[in-house]
């Protein structure tokens, strides 16, 4: 009996454990004659659906046909599930329902995960067979319980300005957006003072939570004026979106509320007010070359920002030109945001000659503010970068003194007459201040 033994080179999308590209596989044969083999690779997974409802996730996806059949109907050949929280690259572990390796012979397959978390999902399919896999699908859009965000207020300290501007009407707000496709039912709303009671709708007094209906779903709204808060301090919103499944997804956010209501202060360290700058100078007055200075506090200081006038034509600043006749404050880069003390600075590249006005405006981490035409601190100062000219002139009383049309002045000359050496100093913009020759 003849023995042969044949080597095959197989081309696969990718091979378990081995460097995608290129597999062997080896055969024994016995007898003689023609023999014939065909191989195959897997593909990438299609994208699959998920949808949510009453805490359970149904994934379902197409399959792949390999070889003539479909992959999930081959001995050893399936779907690997996987889960993603949405935005997320790391992969969770699906429920035992959709785990391992799931196989079948219908063109459309799913798996059913229960008691998932609340949250957004996202769900792939990797094809399988054996130890080989294909690329992992696309992700599918997201599913699960309603995604919540509350809006404002946002973690940090408000006072009565700040959380006026917060919502319209003045309380608090947020968006919701369904992910299981039944539609939103409603969204409520808990406030509590620190660790203590929460509101009723009258009053702190209720030591269980008490979830108020807000108005709206996709946006949605609670009104809550600032005169309602009984004290300076810690405060805690929760809210909670309920979809028609019943299913509910929950957020919360911390922060500080002050009665504190005083703007805050700055100063202009540079230019000084009625100063003139030539290149040199300017250039060396803040740390980068433009507008700096400092601002304070007692709850800190959440920005400073600057207007800049250019007094021959009544032009501001807008960032990068003086354009327009409408003041504009552009934000200063603080250097240490949020503290009671700190430093400020506004870049700006040495601008022609002439006048300029600065204003400064700033804002505090309650929101006290100055407003309309209220200015924290305000600089006049003048740029004079170009230098004087200067030119000598000679006129003479008689003609004495011209040889070869050129007029001078030397010891020998003895003629009688006079004469004047005239100097002319020219500057366009601070002035000529002194002239030697």
């Amino acid at each position: 009996m003849a023995v042969r033994r044949r080597i095959v080179t197989l081309g696969v999308l990718a091979v378990a454990a081995l460097t995608a590209g290129i597999a062997l596989a080896a055969w024994l044969t016995t007898g003689t004659g023609a023999g014939a083999a065909t191989s195959g690779s897997l593909p990438q997974g299609a994208t699959p659906t998920a949808v949510a409802a009453d805490g359970d996730m149904t994934v379902s996806w197409s399959q792949n046909s390999v070889g003539g059949s479909f992959l999930g109907g081959q001995s050893g050949g399936g779907y690997v599930v996987t889960r993603y929280a949405q935005g997320s690259s790391t992969p969770v572990a699906p429920g035992s329902a959709c785990s391992g390796t799931i196989s079948g012979s219908t063109a459309t397959l799913s798996c059913v995960e229960h008691s998932v978390p609340a949250g957004a999902w996202q769900y792939t399919v990797t094809p399988a067979l054996g130890n080989w896999r294909g690329a992992e699908s696309a992700e599918s859009a997201a599913a699960g319980t309603p995604a919540l965000a509350v809006t404002s207020p946002a973690a940090g300290t408000y006072g009565a300005a700040k959380w006026i501007t917060g919502c319209s009407p003045a309380g608090i707000c947020g968006t919701a957006t369904d992910l299981s496709g039944a539609g939103l039912a409603d969204v409520s709303v808990s406030i509590r003072q620190g660790a203590g009671n929460y509101w009723n709708g009258d009053a702190f007094g209720s030591s269980s939570e008490v979830l108020l209906p807000a108005t709206g779903t996709s946006s949605w709204d609670l009104p809550f004026a600032a005169a309602n808060f009984p004290a300076d301090g810690t405060y805690t919103v929760r809210a909670a979106a309920t979809d028609n499944h019943g299913d509910t997804s929950t957020t919360s956010v911390s922060f500080a509320f002050t009665s504190e209501v005083t703007p805050p202060t700055a100063t202009i360290a540079f230019p000084g007010d009625g100063s003139s700058s030539r290149a040199s100078t300017y250039n060396a007055g803040c740390a980068t070359p433009g507008i700096c200075g400092s601002a304070a506090d007692a709850t800190g200081v959440q920005g400073v920002s600057v207007s800049i006038r250019r007094s021959s034509d009544g032009t501001y600043w807008n960032g990068s030109a003086f354009s327009g006749s409408t003041e504009t404050f552009d934000a200063a880069t603080l250097g240490s945001p949020g503290a009671a003390s700190t430093t400020w600075a506004y870049a700006l590249s040495l601008p022609a000659d002439g006048s300029y006005v600065v204003h400064v405006q700033t804002t505090d981490t309650a929101g006290n503010a100055e407003t309309g035409t209220t200015y924290a601190a305000t600089s006049t100062f003048s740029i004079d970068a170009t230098a004087p000219t200067q030119s000598l002139s000679l006129t003479a009383a008689t003609s004495a003194y011209l040889v070869s049309t050129t007029l001078y002045w030397n010891s020998t000359n003895t003629s009688t007459g006079s004469f004047q050496i005239v100097d002319t100093v020219t500057d366009s913009g601070s002035g000529p201040a002194s002239a030697q020759f």
